[in-house]
């Protein structure tokens, strides 16, 4: 059967070093454009003496079997997803209804007691959210939207926006961030996206009387956004594990344990980069470094 190969580069440069790097994927198809073989193409240089120049070996890794199940679990997932949310619109549809007089009056009791069912389906709603967001990125289907944005209105406009949350929860959010902030190409969706989920979690690691503080720092080409609050704190030994995808702290309030993993594929997307430091029972701060001016155009660029 005549054969088709596909590259996909992920990394075109090959290091100096003595590092293996991935440089590539190889796909080999048939007539019909079926998955036939998906190889990983890993490269390394090999020094020659006499100061000749480094030939450069390639090694290929088939992983076919694990693209054939990272498929099959990413099609599952997402009708799961969508199975799950249209009875939990109804439902939610049906709780406000009620909540709102409309099927007849309610105790002080009744109207208590659907309140709370009204927020767990609030609540499963965004988990769903979540696990189909993170499948979109799992499967390459997330589409970006990159223009030219300001970032510290779309700074403000978060913490305004999570500002009664925050009260809520006995907590003050405090927005620090330089009110004349670059411009930036990027998502405004997205980016808000991360900015919400940071300051959020925040919310649900820190306890009544705490606080959460946006601030903005400018560094060479590159915008950086750090959300600290006085919560609970993260362990040393998670903190390099909290980006995986379904890990989870024991800190409050842990849902699917994507969240951060989201936010960190959003954020690298955009070339960009995220850290985290933290100090149990004092607080955590995570930090977002961001691409500005013609950086952030090559970024949204690829």
């Amino acid at each position: 059967m005549p054969a088709q190969a596909q590259l996909f580069s992920s990394n075109k440069t090959i290091p100096t070093e003595n590092k293996a790097t991935l440089t590539c994927e190889l796909r080999i198809t048939g007539e019909n454009d079926e998955l036939e073989r998906v190889y990983q193409a890993f490269g390394s240089p090999v020094h020659q003496g006499g100061g000749e120049e480094p030939l450069v070996a390639i090694v290929l890794h088939d992983i076919t079997a694990q693209k054939v199940e990272e498929q099959s679990r990413t099609e599952f997932i997402s009708m799961v997803s969508h199975e799950l949310r249209n009875p939990l619109n109804s439902l939610n549809g049906f709780i406000k209804v009620v909540l709102k007089g409309q099927a007849g009056a309610l105790t002080p009791l009744q109207h208590e007691f659907l309140g709370i069912a009204d927020g767990q389906v609030e609540l499963l709603k965004g988990l769903i959210a979540e696990l189909l967001e993170f499948n979109r990125l799992e499967a390459g289907r997330l589409v970006l939207d990159p223009q030219w944005n300001d970032l510290s209105l779309l700074v403000a406009g978060t913490a305004t926006r999570l500002h009664l949350q925050a009260q809520q929860n006995g907590l003050t959010l405090i927005n620090e961030a330089d009110g004349n902030l670059p411009d930036c190409i990027f998502d405004s969706e997205r980016i808000g996206q991360v900015l919400t989920n940071l300051i959020e979690n925040a919310i649900k690691a820190t306890p009544p009387g705490g606080s959460i503080t946006v601030r903005s720092e400018l560094h060479d080409s590159e915008v950086w956004l750090r959300i600290c609050d006085t919560g609970v704190g993260i362990p040393a030994t998670q903190l390099k594990d909290i980006f995986n995808p379904f890990y989870t702290t024991k800190s409050p309030g842990q849902g699917t344990g994507l969240g951060l993993s989201v936010v960190h594929s959003l954020v690298r997307r955009y070339h960009g980069d995220i850290r985290v430091c933290s100090t149990p029972n004092v607080g955590t701060t995570f930090t977002i470094e961001l691409p500005c001016g013609c950086d952030a155009a090559e970024a949204a660029a690829v």
